[in-house]
């Protein structure tokens, strides 16, 4: 009764949601980056921060849009089997997140024979940033309680 008052359904549920948008503001960062220390970056501020900013905005917001759903059954899935940090939950979360990310881009459209988008880093972006998530957001595994007596 007190592991069900003790899981954190809430963090496990918006850290796994989250993971698509998580991925493309670490896209556009790294671009950004790039973009600075190759001197490729616009002389105006406005441009150079002001638009990081809109830029990873509109990034994240997309990615929750394409990728939103299948991140958020997959986290009422680890939620309802109450996944705990361990090799079998990591496991898990990276081939889940991989292959639901995946099939989701693979899925038809109506009206056409080819998927909602060909993306082929789908299953490697949604493996890792479940695999990332996994380590924050899960709990730690439950103590042995009847080992101490």
């Amino acid at each position: 009764m007190t592991e069900k008052a003790n899981y954190p359904y809430w963090r496990v549920i918006i850290g796994f949601t989250l993971c698509p948008a998580a991925v493309a503001l670490l896209i556009v960062s790294t671009m950004f980056l790039f973009s600075l220390f190759t001197g490729q970056a616009f002389s105006d501020g406005w441009e150079v921060f002001g638009g990081f900013f809109a830029i990873a905005s509109i990034a994240a917001l997309t990615a929750l849009y394409l990728f939103g759903v299948p991140a958020f059954l997959l986290s009422l899935i680890y939620v309802w089997i109450k996944l705990r940090k361990s090799l079998w939950a990591y496991l898990l979360t990276f081939f889940a997140g991989g292959g639901g990310a995946q099939a989701w881009a693979l899925l038809p459209v109506a009206g056409s024979e080819a998927g909602l988008f060909e993306f082929p880093g789908a299953f490697i972006l949604g493996a890792i940033s479940s695999l990332i998530m996994a380590f924050i957001a899960l709990p730690s595994r439950l103590e042995d309680s009847s080992a101490s007596g």
